[in-house]
């Protein structure tokens, strides 16, 4: 970060005063300093002429402060209305510095491509933990398909709702500086970095069998439960939920996976998956049929997942 233009930064805070929400709303500006990037988000959407569509271009101006307006212009901040944004995109595109951000955002999709070239993989598995951090952004826009796991709580259900309108987001924004990219001077200074568009197309969820007693979930994990398939479609897909949809009949749901909370120390110890365990590992007795289980639930999983993916056989 140490190549940000200072008039750009200066021209992106000045908007951010100007044109928030003050009414009925306490809610700061705020300011997100990353390694690659930084983020100023302020109360309030497009306001007035400007959308999501329009802003930034020459002639899509409003105002929804105009004493505020009038104010940043009388003491200088401002020297023409409706060319803040203009300015700041032609300080940053003289700036140069796209090729740096370019290449920490695609640094995994870099290495993993490298890894499979080496390896001679056909296919790249990616775990990644639940938040939506800088690494899990760049695992995910290298990657072509996205599997959803999901736990029986209010967390997941909260975690899904924040995951889908990230994954667009971001999908949008790498979008914007390929484009960027393939229209300035550094794709041909850099030859060997070839960026490529993100996928992250969803193809379903997974989720972890919920608590059962006496053959009758626990009611507190069935209403979190039955709230699944609704969100997903509103949060990932931007469907509507479907009345009287069940993880069990609902086509998005991959698996419902069983905790098989007796291999998991097992498996931790011997460096293994829990389907992998034998008798030499400990998994004897009424261990080995749930290592039988495990193992006739991943293959399931794995089949459904090929089938999503578009891959045969």
């Amino acid at each position: 970060m140490c190549c940000l233009k200072t008039s750009a930064l200066q021209q992106i805070l000045y908007n951010a005063v100007l044109h928030r929400i003050y009414e009925n709303t306490h809610a700061p500006a705020q300011i997100f300093w990353f390694n690659d990037r930084i983020e100023i988000r302020s109360p309030g959407g497009p306001y007035g002429n400007v959308t999501s569509d329009n802003f930034g271009q020459p002639g899509a101006v409003d105002y929804r402060n105009p004493n505020i307006a009038d104010v940043l212009k009388t003491v200088g901040f401002i020297q023409a209305f409706g060319r803040g944004i203009a300015v700041a995109r032609s300080a940053m595109k003289e700036n140069g510095n796209l090729y740096r951000s370019m290449r920490l955002l695609a640094a995994f999709g870099q290495l993993m491509r490298r890894a499979a070239h080496e390896l001679r993989a056909d296919m790249v598995l990616a775990d990644t933990g639940p938040n939506l951090g800088a690494i899990n952004r760049s695992v995910l826009l290298a990657s072509d398909y996205v599997a959803i796991v999901l736990g029986a709580d209010f967390f997941s259900l909260r975690g899904l709702s924040g995951l889908g309108p990230a994954l667009k987001h971001w999908k949008a924004l790498w979008q914007q500086r390929l484009e960027n990219w393939r229209a300035g001077p550094q794709e041909s200074q850099y030859p060997d970095f070839r960026p490529r568009a993100a996928d992250m197309q969803p193809i379903g969820y997974l989720c972890r069998q919920h608590g059962v007693r006496l053959d009758r979930p626990i009611t507190a994990d069935d209403r979190w439960v039955n709230k699944i398939p609704g969100v997903y479609r509103q949060a990932i897909l931007d469907e509507a939920p479907v009345a009287g949809m069940t993880q069990n009949n609902d086509p998005y749901c991959l698996a419902i996976m069983k905790p098989y909370r007796s291999l998991l120390p097992i498996a931790e110890e011997r460096r293994k998956p829990i389907f992998k365990l034998t008798s030499a590992d400990g998994a004897i007795g009424s261990h080995a049929g749930a290592v039988a289980d495990a193992k006739k639930e991943f293959r399931q999983l794995a089949a459904k997942i090929a089938i999503q993916m578009g891959i045969e056989g």
